[in-house]
């Protein structure tokens, strides 16, 4: 057996082909259910003047308040829904990554008082996952993992023997596959039959000259 086939077998038993979509598809909503919460939280608790205080005092400008709630309400429509997840999880780093850095000098735990990086760190590395494994089932597009290329790499990166990519247009839509009969295997001996019967044809008659 080939390195590559080995390659092959070990992923394939590392990974249930069959559930881990569902896994991706709950990373997203969950991640996209994040999203929203912490927008919603800004406009109803802190309200949008007050979180454009709370930047200013972090060395940012007050005018990025309302931007950032219309970005993060955004990611976590698109998330949740499915279109062109993966990539919107990878875009999402940066701006996790400025949340983290305010909480950089709290310390690593998320309890302590002004709130450590260990939750900000967590969700990057959450989104980085999202980026790697794929969409995940029911998700409305979806593209390679760099975008570019043909789309049958991304109908290939799907995990999944129970739901199966198809095109339509320009983008995979993840339908149920058909039921395919396994082929009836050939009684034994029956190969071994049909090779004498070919030797047979093949022998010279007796006398004939070989």
């Amino acid at each position: 057996m080939s390195a590559n086939a080995l390659s092959a077998n070990a992923l394939s038993s590392a990974i249930d082909r069959n559930s881990a979509p569902y896994g991706a598809l709950l990373l997203r909503v969950s991640l996209g259910t994040m999203w929203i919460a912490h927008a919603l939280m800004k406009v109803i608790l802190f309200t949008v003047p007050g979180f454009g205080g709370f930047l200013a005092q972090q060395g940012f400008p007050a005018a990025l308040a309302g931007p950032v709630i219309a970005a993060e309400l955004a990611i976590g429509a698109l998330l949740i829904v499915g279109l062109y997840a993966r990539h919107v999880a990878l875009l999402s780093v940066p701006v996790m990554a400025a949340a983290m850095s305010v909480h950089l000098g709290n310390g690593w735990v998320f309890s302590a008082a002004g709130g450590g990086w260990e939750y900000p760190a967590f969700l990057i590395v959450a989104s980085l996952v999202q980026w790697l494994v794929g969409d995940g089932a029911y998700a409305l597009r979806s593209r390679p993992l760099l975008f570019v290329g043909n789309n049958a790499v991304a109908a290939a990166n799907q995990f999944s023997d129970g739901m199966k990519w198809r095109p339509r247009g320009r983008h995979f839509f993840m339908v149920p596959p058909a039921r395919v009969p396994m082929p009836t295997p050939a009684p034994v001996g029956a190969a071994e039959t049909a090779g004498a019967g070919t030797d047979n044809r093949c022998r010279p008659a007796p006398g004939q000259a070989r």
